[in-house]
């Protein structure tokens, strides 16, 4: 098949742009790549052959409408995330969109601490029932784990494919502005907003466990906002370096370069881009054994635990330092096999169409 034109629509920062800065980067080697989104992400992008498109204010309501209005002669629409304005493609007169393509990364909201308008804006937002005529407008729907598109199916019905992305790590890498700090503890790194539900209770416990039992070589790393719930808490805690705040993406390389081990001990999860993240690093993971977490995390990268106390952590981090050297894996294999991964459902959705017309 001839190069395909592929519109890869991004929206905000973080976590989803990160996807669809992979997503981009893996399908352009074979195909023509232009990138909508709200974000400057010159910086990021290791070559100059994807091309930004800015002209379509994102931020508008009907704005994934006007994307296909202004730009009609792309192959593939690939919306990389959910934002309000793709319920305006419900409005559109197609009773299918056959080359739009839907990635969906949770089908839970998580209790953050937001405040009660914003968790009933957020209800409103996440309508079942219009969630549901949308999925079903879509030509494809993604999930990139069995764990949410199975919800995905039980919610809404629908059965998307699953396509695992790693979260490349040579983003950050090329961005890195930071001086690295190199320990010589074992560093544990703690990454993302510091949130009740991502199990923190857990990690002030090991820390405290650690510092009572003077347990030797360990240090933590917390980065990331903290919730107000927790004010005052991390400051008392020893060997243990904080960074409060919003973590910049040129900050990302330091943090997992200097990590040993990432800790994820989360009370509840769908999917974590900070896992795929570590992976990607080659830092081994301790998790709690939920959500899609078993998906991507095995015995040579790490430990999945029914029971996140302070005892079977620093257990796992023995067994994890017995096992053999890390394997790093090949990552132009990775790319080659994503990059077929995603072009064959693109080849196979204009092959269906072409086939109707």
């Amino acid at each position: 098949m001839n190069k395909m034109n592929i519109a890869i629509i991004s929206y905000g920062r973080g976590g989803m742009l990160h996807y669809a800065l992979d997503l981009a980067s893996i399908l352009e080697r074979e195909n023509n790549i232009s990138l909508f989104t709200t974000e400057d992400v010159s910086e990021y992008l290791i070559t100059d052959r994807i091309k930004i498109i800015k002209d379509v204010n994102l931020k508008k309501f009907n704005s994934a409408k006007q994307v296909l209005k202004k730009y009609p002669n792309f192959d593939i629409y690939h919306f990389t995330a959910f934002h309000p304005s793709i319920y305006s493609l419900i409005f559109t007169r197609k009773i299918r969109l056959p080359n739009v393509v839907f990635t969906i990364h949770d089908c839970n909201i998580h209790p953050y601490n937001f405040k009660l308008l914003k968790r009933l804006k957020l209800k409103l937002v996440y309508n079942k029932f219009l969630m549901n005529i949308l999925l079903n407008k879509m030509g494809m729907n993604l999930c990139l784990s069995t764990y949410v598109a199975g919800q995905v199916n039980q919610k809404y019905g629908v059965n998307p494919l699953v396509v695992r992305l790693p979260n490349f790590s040579d983003k950050f890498k090329s961005i890195s502005k930071v001086e690295k700090h190199y320990f010589p503890k074992i560093n544990i790194l703690v990454f993302g907003s510091i949130e009740k539900y991502k199990g923190i209770d857990k990690v002030i416990a090991l820390i405290n466990y650690v510092n009572e039992n003077s347990i030797p070589n360990i240090h933590f790393t917390i980065a990331g906002r903290i919730s107000k719930a927790y004010t005052g808490v991390f400051e008392k805690l020893k060997n243990t370096k904080i960074y409060d705040r919003y973590i910049l993406d040129s900050e990302i390389d330091m943090f997992f370069s200097n990590a040993d081990f990432l800790i994820a001990p989360y009370n509840e999860v769908s999917q974590s881009g900070v896992v795929s993240l570590a992976l990607d690093y080659h830092v081994p993971i301790i998790a709690s054994d939920i959500g899609s977490f078993s998906e991507y995390i095995k015995p040579e990268n790490g430990a999945l635990l029914i029971k996140m106390c302070p005892d079977s952590i620093l257990n796992a981090i023995k067994e994890i330092r017995k096992i053999k050297e890390k394997s790093i894996g090949n990552i132009e294999l990775q790319r080659t096999t994503q990059f077929k991964k995603y072009n064959n459902i693109y080849e196979n959705i204009i092959k269906g169409i072409n086939e109707t017309d």
